[in-house]
């Protein structure tokens, strides 16, 4: 995918995006960090807009990158509110 980028690059100016995804599936360590379910990687350029949405385990192993293109819209909630259940 680097090396898409990097092509892109050469003819637009790219903007690259990485957010963590996280949710009920998201691994909690005994250090207490928390594990994304997801990395999405967000490119921007020439008035183009394509997400990539990748799950965080070993399933991606050997597949094509371009397979995780997301077709559907693609929402990012801005912002992080912590709530305390208590």
């Amino acid at each position: 995918m680097e090396k898409y980028e990097r092509t892109l690059s050469e003819t637009y100016k790219v903007s690259v995006r990485i957010v963590l995804e996280f949710d009920e599936q998201s691994l909690l360590l005994g250090t207490g960090a928390l594990v994304p379910s997801y990395f999405v990687k967000i490119l921007s350029y020439n008035n183009q807009l394509q997400v990539y949405r990748f799950p965080n385990n070993a399933s991606v192993s050997n597949k094509n990158w371009e397979d995780y293109l997301e077709t559907d819209t693609y929402l990012i909630i801005e912002g992080c509110v912590e709530v305390d259940s208590n």
